[in-house]
């Protein structure tokens, strides 16, 4: 192991019935700072960054995967590009979930069995549809906190039919895409109580 590996290593030691935010990043690549997507400060307070960084090839070694089940993790920050993102759901009290680089993601399964989340953030994500959000926003109606952020960063979504169809309203709901896109009359359908199509330059 080098040096930032056996110091987030003692960190996962220490954090053993804890609550805690993990990162994964590409190998020995911690940021300085992550982006706050979030408009509403209720969300942008509340967002948990990465207490320990792991690398992708980190979340295969068993050693690491027993030391993660010793703690609550709440917070997850996805920062290198995966294949595979199912492991997510493996983390039953994830109350964040922010991925960038996910252009191999085309669903969001991995939220089935969250049913503490509130925050989803998504970049370059290519999906068919957000039905299993809806899905899971009615199982939980009781719930206004579940699912209530959802930030979309230059995501494809084919098709937002569920939404002219169910009574869904998130607190905080916000599109960030390319102005050579020009999607903004498609997601109307999305009730919100904070919405904001933002267009930006490429």
């Amino acid at each position: 192991m080098g040096n930032i590996q056996r110091a987030e290593k003692e960190k996962l030691l220490a954090s053993a019935n804890k609550s805690i935010s993990i990162g994964v990043i590409e190998a020995g690549k911690i940021p300085k700072n992550i982006p706050i997507p979030w408009v509403g400060e209720v969300q942008s307070f509340a967002m948990r960054t990465p207490d320990v960084y792991l690398s992708a090839k980190d979340l295969k070694n068993e050693e690491v995967l027993n030391l993660i089940k010793k703690a609550r993790v709440i917070g997850l920050y996805i920062l290198a590009p995966l294949i595979d993102y199912s492991f997510i759901s493996d983390f039953k009290y994830l109350e964040q979930v922010y991925i960038e680089n996910a252009n191999s993601l085309n669903n969001v399964d991995f939220l089935k069995g969250l049913a503490f989340c509130k925050m989803l953030y998504l970049q370059n994500a290519n999906l068919e549809n957000l039905n299993t959000i809806i899905e899971l926003k009615k199982q939980q109606k009781e719930n206004f906190k579940y699912l209530s952020a959802i930030a979309l960063d230059n995501c494809n979504v084919k098709d937002l039919s569920l939404f002219e169809k169910e009574d869904v309203i998130f607190l905080e709901f916000l599109i960030y895409s390319p102005k050579t896109k020009g999607d903004k009359k498609r997601w109307q359908v999305v009730s919100a109580a904070r919405k904001r199509y933002c267009a930006y330059d490429v």
